[in-house]
């Protein structure tokens, strides 16, 4: 599904604010996840869903990914 377009599950991060439509999407093609609280969805409630909608990660806000890419590149 991803490789049509050129995506790699392994190295691709799903990001939404919903665990029953993103990230359970997510899951389902094997990527890693992102919850971020943006929705109408909290941390505390992602955290407890289910295996198939529950995130490998969760933040506040969208604004960790700069963070994180910019530390990654520093580091290459």
């Amino acid at each position: 599904m991803l490789s049509a377009y050129g995506l790699d599950p392994a190295t691709t991060c799903m990001v939404g604010d919903r665990v029953d439509t993103d990230i359970e999407f997510g899951r389902a093609a094997g990527m890693h996840t992102l919850f971020v609280e943006s929705g109408t969805t909290t941390a505390e409630a992602a955290a407890a869903a289910g295996p198939e909608q529950r995130p490998d990660f969760i933040a506040e806000s969208i604004a960790v990914l700069e963070a994180a890419l910019v530390g990654e590149a520093a580091s290459d």
